[in-house]
This record gives structure tokens, sequence and C-alpha cells, in this order.
């Protein structure tokens, strides 16, 4: 089989399954937050603040994958949670040091009360550092906060949790590092397994869609062993008319796998690629595909409120930046921030 080497950016990944599942995320990591917020309410990604916030840490090229949100909760209307998030891969000896850093001035420029949570995706069993300590002659303090190692849950507890779709997406990464370097058919076993799980789990269609496109990329196959597990799994789930969503018409997860192989080759992406790996083009899922996937994803996002509201919240771009992607004028896209904002 001809090797091929992938370049997959895991933390863009997670970003992406983070702000596309939310709810489900916060349920499933915080499960005592989970019932003081009102998610009726909507909630506003903010990270694009953090190259303002923390210049230091973003300099030249450097991608956003950390998550900052807003949050609404019930029992005081007009108080603001804001959650931080952290997704950490590779081992940082200044890791909880950067945290409180992040803590610190997202206080200063917010003023509200702040929640935080490291999830570390890594393969070092030690490193989780849970607190930042500081300590003078006469003065000290300690700032903790929560974390959630991959490495050290459980495949049969997971999949008792399997209601809440992130117990796959912990599993998908849980799966990763468990594999031996390119064991790709001990790879392709592992994605047979979640793909099973994920038809049989009873999720609404756009959560399927949305897990659909994090496991393809976080389990990637050789072309060979790609072409075989679409297949066989196709084969496998014709016949599952209880299942919510079938295989083929899955939207975009696996049939993009065969033009996207190549740009994934080496790191070369580019064009329309490059803008979903990156999630330029944010509210893709939520949004809808116009024409057919024709091999080279030749369709585009239509302008639908929707897609706009939900480009809003994620934060990631400016109005001008948005009103390109929908082809909408931007005084549209300012009307809708003005009643997000008003909510």
């Amino acid at each position: 089989m001809e090797e091929e080497v992938f370049q997959v950016d895991y933390d863009t990944q997670w970003k992406e399954i983070i702000s596309d599942l939310f709810d489900d995320f916060v349920a499933f990591f915080m499960p005592k937050l989970y019932p003081l917020i009102d998610f009726t309410k909507g909630y506003v990604f903010l990270e694009q603040e953090f190259p303002k916030l923390i210049p230091e840490y973003y300099r030249g090229d450097k991608k956003i994958n950390d998550k900052l949100v807003k949050v609404f909760l019930k029992d005081e209307t007009e108080q603001l949670l804001l959650i931080h998030i952290e997704v950490q891969a590779t081992y940082e000896s200044q890791f909880a040091a950067r945290m409180f850093v992040y803590f610190y001035r997202i206080y200063d420029r917010y003023q509200l009360p702040i929640e935080a949570i490291a999830l570390f995706t890594d393969q070092t069993p030690t490193f989780k550092p849970a607190q930042f300590d500081y300590k003078r002659i006469y003065t000290q303090f300690r700032y903790k906060y929560h974390i959630y190692k991959v490495l050290q849950q459980n495949e049969k507890k997971l999949l008792a949790k399997r209601e809440n779709p992130f117990a796959l997406v912990i599993l998908a990464q849980l799966y990763l590092l468990k594999e031996a370097e390119r064991n790709y058919e001990q790879r392709y076993q592992y994605k047979t397994r979640l793909v099973r799980l994920l038809f049989e789990a009873g999720y609404t269609k756009q959560k399927i869609e949305n897990l659909l496109i994090f496991i393809d990329n976080m389990l990637m196959l050789p072309k060979e062993l790609e072409q075989q597990f679409q297949t066989e799994t196709t084969k496998q789930l014709e016949g599952e008319k209880r299942m919510p969503l079938t295989f083929e018409n899955s939207l975009m997860a696996f049939y993009m796998r065969q033009d996207m192989r190549q740009q994934f080759l080496l790191g070369q992406q580019d064009g329309m690629f490059k803008g979903i790996l990156e999630g330029k083009l944010e509210g893709k899922l939520e949004g809808k595909l116009e024409g057919k996937l024709e091999g080279k994803l030749e369709g585009k996002l239509l302008a639908t409120e929707n897609g706009i509201r939900n480009a809003l919240r994620k934060g990631k771009f400016d109005i001008a930046e948005i009103a390109e992607i929908f082809e909408v004028p931007i005084e549209k896209v300012l009307e809708f921030q003005e009643k997000l904002l008003a909510n």
C-alpha cells in the first residue's frame, strides 16, 4: 500500500466540533453549569478578541484555537458568563501560567464571571496542570481551573454516556492516541466502529453530519482503505431503516475525502478546501449547500438568516467578511448584529 503522510490540524477539528455542538459540549464537560444556562437566548463566541487581549500569544499567522463564549444564565437574565475553553494538544511547560494570563486579561476586559476548562488531548500521561500558584513573602494566590484528560478516559464508560455526542468525539481522540504509529489497519477498525456507533445512537441529522466530519478528519485513511471503508460501511447501513441518516447522503464528510485527499498530503491545502478546514466559511453545517457535491464541492452556502446569525455568534469574522460569505449587503449583517445584541 502506498505510504501517505497526513498533516491534520487537530486543534482546528476540535474548535469546529465545539462550535457546532456547544450545548452538548457544556452538558458533557460541565454538567453542573449546564442547567444554569438559558440556551434559548443563544450564545456568542468572542475568541476573535484574543489577539487584542493577549497579543503576545498571537503574533504572525498564529491561529486562534481557543474558545471564549458568552452565555446567558437562567436565574439572572442580565448576568453574562464567559467560558474559556482551551484545547491543548502538546506539552507546554508554562501552560498553567498562560491559563492565568487568559483569565485576568479576560476579566479585566469584561468584568464578568469566568469558568475555565482545559482539554488535554496529548499523549503524555503526567501532563495535566490544573492550577497556577504564585507565592512571595507577603503575597500569594492560587488559580484553579477545570481539566479533562482524554488519555485517562475509559472506553466502556464513554459508551455508557453516548447519548451525548461528545462521548464519541472523545472516543475518536482516544482511538487516535491508542493507535500504533501509522497503523492504518487498526485505524480502519476504529473508524468503522465509531461510524457504526454514530448511526446507532439516534442523533439528529445535523449532529450526525457534524460528527462524521470530525471523525473523518481525525481518523484519515490511505486511499485504498478509505475506498474499502466507504464501500463496506455503505453496505452495512443500507438495510438499517431505523437510522436517521444514510451513509451515502451524509452531506460531505466522506464524499469530500476523495477530492480533498491530495490537498491533505504533505499539508497542501488551498482554495475552498483550506477555507473549510480552517473554519473560514463558518456556519457551513447549519446552512445548506447550493448545487451538488460533484467531486469538487462546487456548491456554496445559501445566504440564509440562520447562517448569518450563526456566523455572528461564532465571532470569527468581521461584518464585511460575513457579508461577502453570504452575498448580502453589509447593512443586512449589521441589522442581524443589532438584534443579537438586543437579546
